[in-house]
């Protein structure tokens, strides 16, 4: 039989690994709420005000600003453009990365395929090796930035030498 005292531990361990998580989901909470839920509230308090950023708050008009959007043909055309780039650029992105995936398979018989592979993967790669280039030239000790900066402090570092 479980104690007393040892299920108000356990419950207390339970209690504290919870905060734990929530401690942990928290700041991915809070930047949901700032970056999402806020601007989809102030677009729908924007949709019932005339609203200027410099004068601020206006009179309430209702649904008067979505008639008005509702009705103007510029939305529609701006739908209908984005709903036929949507319908035409997901499939074909999908089919492209399916031909590609399937093309860099081992048992893909394409010729050519380690060329293709190189291709494909060279932007990302080369990017990596210009930022490589530019922490090199940060950490340099002789003319980099951040000896530079250091030694306006009057201090130099040797530590942030790389060697190439």
């Amino acid at each position: 039989m479980i104690s007393r005292a040892h299920l108000r531990q356990l419950s207390l361990a339970r209690i504290q690994e919870e905060r734990t998580g929530w401690l942990f989901v928290a700041p991915v909470m809070l930047y949901v709420v700032v970056v999402f839920l806020l601007p989809v509230l102030f677009m729908f308090y924007l949709a019932f005000f005339r609203w200027s950023p410099i004068e601020g708050s206006g009179p309430f008009v209702g649904l008067q600003i979505v008639r008005e959007a509702l009705t103007d043909p510029l939305l529609w055309t701006s739908f209908w453009n984005s709903a036929a780039f949507l319908l035409a650029s997901v499939p074909a992105t999908m089919i492209l990365s399916l031909l590609a995936a399937t093309a860099f398979c081992r048992r893909s018989p394409l010729p050519f395929k380690t060329f293709f592979k190189v291709a494909y993967f060279l932007p990302l790669i080369t990017s990596l090796a210009a930022t490589a280039f530019i922490w090199l030239w940060m950490f340099n000790p002789s003319y980099g930035l951040f000896n530079t900066v250091l030694g306006a402090c009057r201090r130099k570092s040797d530590d942030t030498h790389v060697p190439v």
